[in-house]
């Protein structure tokens, strides 16, 4: 459930999924088999306990919707803890001004993202 919150984790569904309806991407049930996602099963032990504990302080929390991604705070605050603690990704990846945060802003622009809302800011 977290991967699939973060940047990264949506982006795969949105660019894996069909956009019939602006605002929204279904995916059939063929194409799950080859839907790329994070192979948990790859983690190690350590990985897996901060991916729990990080799951049990965010789950009750209530996330913007994915069309506001890029003003987020809580969903950038989980998803930095995520890829620092779980990923290891260094802390230049998810700075202020870094890629992590370009690809927010990227998606919530995106008009199959967003719908037929006017993008954050506008």
């Amino acid at each position: 459930m977290l991967w699939a919150n973060t940047s990264l984790g949506f982006l795969l569904h949105w660019w894996q999924s069909n956009k019939q309806h602006a605002g929204r991407g279904r995916i059939g049930i063929n194409p799950l088999e080859s839907f790329a996602v994070l192979d948990v099963t790859k983690l190690c032990e350590e990985q897996l306990s901060h991916a729990a504990t990080i799951f049990d302080e965010f789950r009750r929390r209530e996330l913007l919707p994915m069309h506001e991604i890029a003003t987020d705070a809580l969903r950038a605050e989980m998803e930095n803890r995520f890829y620092s603690e779980v990923l290891h990704w260094p802390a230049s990846m998810t700075a202020a001004g870094g890629p992590i945060e370009l690809l927010r802003q990227k998606l919530a622009c995106e008009p199959s993202v967003r719908g037929a809302r006017a993008p954050a800011g506008a």
